[in-house]
């Protein structure tokens, strides 16, 4: 959307226009994804407000931007599904909002939360921009939303549960809980705020060999700690090196990445293009410029690809030429000035100029080096300091112990902090209470232990410590080792009044925390939800029933899922409707919008991609994990379901037994 506002604004005004009518067309509910005039609803975040802030920032003003703004903020202020018809009946624009706001992260999803905080810059700066002074504040308070799920304890941004616990172990190469993505790549996704975030971790002593082991592989997939680039999360990742005083690093980094992933052949284009987001990655990047700030139109800048580029523009051309041969930026003028800054104001993508690069074969590592020649950086809103704990969560037998270490980062200035431990009845915290001192961006840790008395009923406890302003917890799961219980650790369990998706093995699939009952199912009788008769039977079943429900409850943890389900095995088990197989796919998108919904006790399929394929006679069973346990030992329930065919009406449901 950026290279299209900068070539031709008045097409990327028309679309800012189009996207604002559409959303009022169906009560301002504003889409994720719309192909061909059609809400979807697929993905994640809330994207149609950075872009309508950046068409904006980039010149495209013939739109009505006063009241898409209010549309915007109104929308993100909004909970709850909506039913905009036809297929999406309860299409929730931002899935766990009310979390969100309230909390500052939704909980157990780290990509809606860093996706939302992206979409809410975009709405605080043309906010900022119409002079609405009091919705730019508003929404650059929520726009650091990374803050409430950055764990100075560990260093990552983590998930974190609605109980204010992070989530442990964490493994940053995990895609679990992530969109097409993982911890690791998730987690440079700050770009309106890279110096707060370099700031948590430390400065860039610590930034730049993480960064460096980052981009060892560029193209890694999602199940490794390293860059993607190959899909949108990780595209603006490469000049993050320009906020460490290091661009030189991004300009080699750049064009090894135009050499080594894309190709002039039939398959040349790394990735899915995704609507032209590769395409213009490489189209920016060979003109050696990039628009890294959603919601902004300063560019970063990097070695161009050749010696003479000119851009035919409305709003002024822009004309780039570049001397000399090699990878790296030995000087740079601008409109014939001399600069080390490796970016461009606003000024220059909305008027026009002329770059002359001196390209070499060796890099001045003096370019962009002053940390006053840094980028901007946004951190309206932000913490004086964060605090989290190196374990966050984890199982502790009656009369046993956990061992943590809370940590306190200073994000600005010096501080002294005071916490104080305040623990349920049972839970003993050693030491109890104390004072941190801290360092201008500076960190503090203080070990302690928290101690289970012998008595405690077996169940999630959480432990709040209060952190001057802040709230931190550890996450207690009172089990004896060895057994089934030891392992729950809360994934999947689902709340049925914010019904996001929430997560078992890993894509979604979701027990509703209510537990039997809720949907109408009972232990020991049959019951009807969805069109689909199930039965519930054995004592078994029903204390696997009430201990979800106790995860569910006690945990807080309401997840915002966006996968179709993944069932245990090979993701395609069959699930028998009236003598049609029916096949769950790992799809990103709705075919056929087709929904199971909340197949009782406590089974949920969400967002759910649904084919019919053939015909069958007899009933096929699909195996589900119970939730809170991971695979090795989940102990499997067998269901199959049917829809009664004519005449059959009083057939016999089939049961739900332990497999």
């Amino acid at each position: 959307m950026q290279l299209l506002a900068l070539l031709a604004p008045d097409v990327g005004a028309d679309i800012a226009q189009s996207m604002y009518d559409n959303a009022q067309a169906v009560g301002n509910v504003w889409d994720r994804w719309s192909h061909q005039t059609a809400v979807t609803g697929v993905m994640v975040g809330d994207p149609y407000h950075a872009i309508v802030s950046t068409m904006y920032a980039f010149g495209a003003r013939g739109f009505d931007a006063k009241a898409a703004l209010r549309a915007m903020a109104e929308a993100a202020r909004r909970t709850g599904p909506r039913d905009i018809g036809h297929p999406l009946l309860g299409y929730d624009e931002r899935p766990g909002n009310a979390a969100f706001m309230r909390e500052g992260h939704v909980p157990n999803d780290p990509s809606a939360t860093l996706e939302y905080g992206v979409a809410d810059f975009g709405i605080a700066q043309l906010a900022s921009r119409l002079g609405d002074r009091a919705t730019a504040a508003e929404f650059m308070r929520r726009a650091q939303a990374w803050q409430h799920i950055y764990n100075p304890g560990t260093g990552w941004i983590q998930p974190r549960q609605g109980d204010g616990a992070f989530t442990s172990p964490f493994d940053p190469a995990s895609p679990d809980v992530y969109m097409e993505g993982n911890g690791a790549q998730y987690h440079w996704m700050v770009p309106h705020n890279p110096a707060g975030l370099f700031t948590a971790m430390g400065g860039p002593r610590e930034v730049v060999p993480r960064l460096d082991t980052y981009f060892a592989k560029l193209n890694a997939g999602p199940a490794e700690a390293h860059a993607y680039l190959g899909n949108e999360v990780a595209l603006p990742s490469p000049w993050l090196y320009a906020w460490t005083g290091q661009p030189y690093k991004t300009q080699a980094l750049v064009r090894r990445v135009q050499q080594e992933l894309f190709k002039p052949g039939p398959d040349g284009l790394v990735g899915n293009d995704d609507l032209g987001a590769m395409g213009s990655w490489y189209v920016w990047s060979a003109m050696g410029l990039f628009p890294a700030i959603p919601g902004r139109a300063e560019l970063l800048v990097n070695t161009p690809l050749f010696e003479r580029i000119t851009i035919d523009r409305p709003g002024g051309d822009i004309v780039v030429d570049a001397r000399g041969a090699g990878p790296y930026i030995r000087s740079l003028r601008v409109n014939g000035a001399a600069t080390d800054r490796a970016w461009l104001p606003e000024s220059f993508a909305t008027g026009g100029g002329r770059l002359d690069f001196v390209r070499g074969t060796s890099p001045d590592r003096d370019f962009g080096a002053d940390p006053e020649d840094a980028p901007p950086s946004f951190g309206g809103g932000t913490k004086p300091y964060l605090a989290g704990f190196s374990r966050g969560s984890g199982p502790v037998e009656p009369g046993g112990a956990l061992a943590t270490e809370l940590a306190v980062r200073s994000l600005g200035q010096a501080a002294t902090v005071t916490w104080e431990a305040r623990p349920p009845a049972g839970v003993t915290v050693s030491p109890a209470r104390g004072t941190l001192s801290l360092a201008a961006g500076g960190q503090a840790r203080q070990a302690v232990e928290i101690s289970v008395s012998g008595d405690v009923p077996r169940g999630v406890l959480t432990v709040p410590v209060v952190v001057g302003e802040l709230t931190a917890s550890v996450r207690l799961n009172v089990a004896a080792r060895g057994t089934p219980e030891w392992h729950h650790n809360n994934a999947g369990i689902g709340d049925a009044d914010a019904p996001g998706e929430a997560n078992i093995d890993g894509a979604g699939l979701q027990p509703l925390g209510a537990g039997p009952g809720r949907g109408g199912t009972h232990p020991g009788r049959p019951g009807q939800v969805a069109g689909l008769h199930l039965h519930l039977a054995g004592q078994e079943a029903r204390r696997m029933g009430q201990r979800s429900h106790r995860r569910g409850t006690a945990g807080g943890g309401r997840a915002g899922r966006r996968h179709p389900p993944v069932l245990p095995g090979n993701g395609r088990e069959r699930l028998a409707g009236g003598g049609r197989h029916r096949h769950l796919h790992r799809r990103h998108d709705q075919l056929g919008q087709a929904r199971l919904q909340r197949l009782d006790p406590g089974l949920r399929v969400g967002r759910t991609a649904v084919r019919q394929r053939g015909r069958g006679q007899d009933p096929a069973p699909v195996v589900l994990g119970l939730m809170g346990l991971p695979a090795r030992a989940r102990p499997r329930l067998r269901l199959a379901a049917h829809r009664p065919g004519p005449g059959q009406e009083g057939a016999e449901p089939d049961v739900l037994h332990p497999a």
